[in-house]
């Protein structure tokens, strides 16, 4: 048993190991743990890339101009975990290699169960691979021999229907200051070195195995051919070199590029930065299933959750068929990394489409936020209710602005999926209607531009994002871009952080896009920060009016001495005035 060769140590190196098995880095971690969803978008924006995940035979075959990568999951403690990980790589069109271990005290708590054996007949079946996660030198202390080891193993495995194929090994940090590692066990990886004789019986076991074993011969007996840990070789020969990847430390790494996301984070800087680094060259991606809670960052920052939507989830707006389904409809769309979730309320039909876009999310009870998609009896139309994507990997800022970040354009994307929504629906992209309070009308503004010809409605809306609070744009900037402060994003990127240089381009051209900007006049800052310069750059008058090519209308109110959503009054006015006005 390894628990008997481990008591044979020397207490000078028992103790210490005991202590590094205390902190044994394959554990939950109840004080950090990575987000499920991040690491999908991640994946998700790297496929979207040109990145293509493969297994080994396509690395072997050479395939194509794509890049591929490879990725790998090791699986320790939760089966659960793992499950609803290959689940969400198979909802994002991704397939990977799932290694599993036999019997050890990493998995003691499920392995032979029926439900096991039931989740990786359910993950091989749902296009991953299943692959032999192998502890070495536990193996070779508690057995004696490698090959009855890998033999019992996958007996075991074939009798339940799994197929391996691929495998790995497992790195026991429990003997790294014994100075040697996995690969010196087998004669094409092993390296001319000797564990201390300080170190006792168990060591001189050890030595005795070291480069006693084979590769190539693995693969003969086995069919076990493919052995991926941080290199991918076949029988014990290098395939082709590879870009690793690796979440060991909290954090994902790309050691060979000195890239890192933060601890506990895959942040929007290091998606951009390792999507750039993926896509020159094969990858191999070890992800730890353990480590990733779904639905993290939005449990933590808003409860009770997102228990109220209930999506399609779809890997391209293009799979989207409104043939199909109810009258209300959920939908949830990866691209670029990205999140994008909407609800379609078309309880009423109209010659037109309502895109509603919520404001700030700070102090929100849930995610997502759906602005006014109950409003269909007062809209009297069908409702597109959009949440901003980028506020899914970072709950914690108050604004998103329906902007993105440095590397992904989220107004293009929302706006790619409202035309095509609007197409199935029959409608013009003339006949779309974006409206919007304080962000949400920064975002209308902003999406009318990019649809082209679409009418929008801001109603306390932010015009420059740098203009509103310290508080607001902060934290946006850091998640934009941390390389720059808000003011140099804002001057490196105006026509993303300001509504007027898309809108005078959009007025230029022929389309018929035309807009109202609702403000509050007791909103101080918005009147004056916002409203006011807006109105002077497009020739608005601050009491009302329109301007010159009767394209823009703006209307003042009196409402409450604080920024929030319009009064009664106004919310009747663009019903029964405004709405009909822009699509005269």
């Amino acid at each position: 048993m390894f628990r008997n060769a481990f008591r044979s140590l020397p207490t000078a190196i028992r103790e210490p190991l005991k202590s590094l098995l205390k902190r044994v880095a394959f554990r939950v971690d109840k004080e950090g743990e990575l987000s499920l969803e991040q690491a999908m978008g991640w994946l998700a924006a790297l496929r979207d890339a040109g990145v293509s995940f493969g297994f080994p035979e396509d690395l072997s075959a050479g395939r194509g101009d794509a890049p591929l990568a490879i990725l790998k999951h090791d699986i320790h403690q939760n089966l659960d975990r793992a499950t609803a990980m290959a689940l969400a790589e198979r909802t994002n069109g991704i397939a990977g290699l799932f290694f599993m271990m036999g019997p050890h005290r990493l998995n003691r708590k499920f392995f032979g169960s029926a439900k096991s054996w039931d989740q990786l007949r359910g993950i091989q079946a749902s296009g991953h691979r299943i692959g032999l996660h192998l502890d070495v030198m536990d193996a070779i202390l508690r057995r004696g021999d490698l090959y009855e080891e890998i033999a019992e193993i996958l007996a075991g495995f074939s009798h339940a229907g799994i197929i391996v194929n691929y495998a790995n090994s497992h790195g026991n940090t429990a003997f790294g200051k014994l100075g040697i590692r996995t690969g010196d066990f087998f004669v094409e990886t092993a390296r001319d070195v000797r564990v201390s004789e300080a170190s006792g019986a168990a060591g001189k076991r050890l030595n005795e195995h070291l480069g006693q074993y084979s590769l190539k011969i693995i693969g003969e007996r086995f069919g076990v051919h493919y052995w991926i840990d941080n290199r991918v070789l076949r029988d014990g020969v290098e395939v082709a070199p590879v870009v690793y990847v690796t979440d060991n430390s909290g954090a994902v790494k790309i050691p060979a590029r000195k890239l890192s996301s933060k601890k506990f984070d895959i942040d929007g800087a290091f998606v951009a930065a390792s999507t750039s680094a993926l896509v020159q060259a094969p990858s191999l991606i070890l992800l730890h299933p353990q480590w990733y809670a779904p639905g993290l960052r939005a449990a933590k920052q808003h409860q009770p959750g997102t228990a109220h939507f209930n999506p399609q989830i779809l890997a391209d707006i293009r799979e989207l068929n409104l043939e199909v389904g109810g009258t209300l409809l959920d939908v949830s769309v990866r691209k670029d990394g990205f999140r994008y979730d909407f609800r379609l309320n078309r309880r009423r039909t109209a010659d037109h489409l309502i895109v509603a876009l919520h404001g700030g999310v700070a102090g929100a009870r849930e995610l997502p936020v759906l602005a006014r998609w109950k409003q269909d009896s007062y809209f009297r139309a069908p409702i597109l209710s959009f949440f901003d994507p980028l506020i899914h990997e970072h709950p914690n800022i108050p604004a998103g602005w329906f902007v993105g970040d440095l590397a992904r354009d989220a107004t293009a994307s929302i706006a790619e999926i409202v035309r095509r929504i609007a197409a199935q629906l029959s409608i013009d992209s003339d006949r779309v209607v974006f409206v919007g309070g304080s962000a949400g009308g920064f975002g209308s503004i902003r999406l009318a531009c990019a649809l082209g010809g679409a009418k929008f409605i801001s109603i306390n809306g932010q015009t420059r994002i740098i203009d509103y609070y310290p508080s607001g744009h902060e934290p946006f900037s850091a998640v934009f871009d941390p390389a720059h402060t808000p003011h140099e994003n804002a001057a490196l990127h105006e026509s993303r952080w300001s509504t007027p240089p898309g809108l005078e381009k959009a007025l230029q051209g022929s389309a018929p896009l035309r807009g109202i900007v609702i403000q509050n006049v007791n909103d101080k800052h918005h009147f004056e920060r916002h409203y006011t310069p807006f109105c002077a750059r497009f020739g608005l008058a601050l009491e009302g009016g329109y301007s010159s090519d009767k394209r823009l209308w703006s209307v003042p109110y009196e409402g409450e001495a604080k920024h929030g959503p319009e009064t009664a009054e106004i919310a009747r006015r663009i019903v029964r005035e405004f709405i009909p006005e822009l699509l005269a």
